[in-house]
């Protein structure tokens, strides 16, 4: 307890003992006046008895008197009527006075005794208040103090509960804050994402553009690639017939010769994608690089890209229709051929007979000796690999 606690309990002590000393006075006045009132009647009761005694004085000095009148020797005869009794009317009176004297006396006792004992009556209710408020002073005082170590102990429970909750004030604003960052990161995370996204959209756009504009090309390209074969394939077989087959993923174009060429209806075929072409009498096809087919009377030997073509037991067929013969060496591009046991052909056409080399655009060579063919060959191989 602080000094200024100890100060107002000194303070309630001080003023509870006021009041008491207070009471003390009142009680102590209400005595006084008790005290006096008992002195008066005792100083009345003194006087009746004073006078009491001073008329039994007189009554003795006047029956003395009256007995010395009478103890003389005269003798008067006097013919009167009978008088009083004196003697018999004093004793009346005086038993009248004595009864009102006692009657007096006992009204006196009887007022006196009943003050006293409403005074200790007062005095004794005055104790007991006394006792009674000593103990409300003590139960007061008890509770004051219960009281006084309540509130500091609210006081401090209130001084701990603010502090705790200034922590948590404290606490919670610091994950405010984190959380407040977490989510400005968020949403610059989310902003990059965002440009990132629209950069890669258009990106996106750039590209579909540019494979817009790539399979624009290709197809240009095919077409124009497509469309030198079968000027070229026209131009080396005079007969030959062709059929195209466009489908939604690929295409294929087949070539047949009549048989009035002596071939026996060889075929040869191109494509791209899935699918395969070509076929003749006598003899098997299966389908090359990009669609490429093989076949032959008696057993002609593999197409080559874009279909190449043997005749019996014929070699290998070059690209766009190259073709061998009887034991015929492989076929170059664009047609080029050989006949039995002939060496590789040249390109565009180019050709060897029994034994013969490789060559641009023609054949010569030595027996069981094979050359490369042209660089141009090398481009067309290069073209439909792609």
């Amino acid at each position: 307890m602080t000094l200024d606690d100890y100060r107002m309990k000194f303070e309630m002590e001080q003023t509870v003992r006021q009041g008491v000393d207070a009471d003390i006075n009142g009680l102590q006045k209400v005595l006084e006046g008790l005290n006096m009132e008992k002195s008066d009647l005792e100083m009345q009761l003194d006087s009746l008895q004073e006078e009491l005694s001073s008329l039994k004085n007189n009554h003795q000095d006047e029956m003395s008197q009256l007995t010395g009148q009478n103890g003389g020797d005269v003798n008067v005869e006097i013919n009167v009527a009978p008088g009083i009794d004196l003697t018999h009317t004093l004793n009346n009176m005086r038993q009248e006075y004595e009864q009102l004297i006692s009657k007096n006396r006992k009204e006196i006792e009887q007022q006196y005794e009943t003050q006293m004992s409403h005074l200790e009556q007062e005095v004794t209710n005055s104790s007991q208040e006394i006792e009674t408020n000593t103990k409300e002073v003590n139960q007061l005082r008890h509770s004051v103090q219960e009281l006084e170590i309540e509130l500091q102990a609210q006081l401090s429970m209130k001084s701990a509960l603010e502090k705790s909750l200034e922590n948590t004030k404290n606490r919670y604003c610091g994950q405010l804050q984190q959380i407040q960052e977490q989510i400005s990161n968020m949403e610059n995370q989310l902003a990059e994402i965002r440009a990132e996204l629209e950069c890669q959209n258009q990106e996106y756009s750039v590209l579909l553009s540019v494979k817009m504009r790539l399979e624009q090309e290709i197809s240009t390209y095919r077409n124009l690639l497509e469309g030198g074969q079968e000027d070229f394939l026209l131009s080396c077989w005079p007969g030959l017939s062709f059929h195209k087959y466009v489908g939604p993923t690929h295409f294929i174009s087949l070539f047949f010769l009549s048989e009035s060429s002596g071939a026996g209806r060889i075929g040869f075929g191109s494509g791209k994608g899935r699918g395969s072409g070509g076929g003749g009498s006598k003899g098997g096809w299966s389908g090359g690089s990009n669609g490429g087919g093989r076949g032959g009377s008696h057993g002609g030997g593999s197409g080559g890209s874009h279909g190449g073509g043997s005749s019996s037991g014929g070699g290998i067929g070059g690209g766009y229709g190259g073709g061998s013969g009887s034991k015929g060496g492989s076929g170059g591009s664009y047609g080029g051929g050989s006949s039995s046991g002939g060496g590789i052909g040249g390109s565009y056409g180019g050709g060897s007979s029994s034994g013969g080399g490789s060559g641009s655009r023609g054949g010569s060579g030595r027996p069981s000796q094979s050359q490369s063919s042209s660089s141009k060959s090398g481009d067309c191989d290069d073209t439909q690999g792609k």
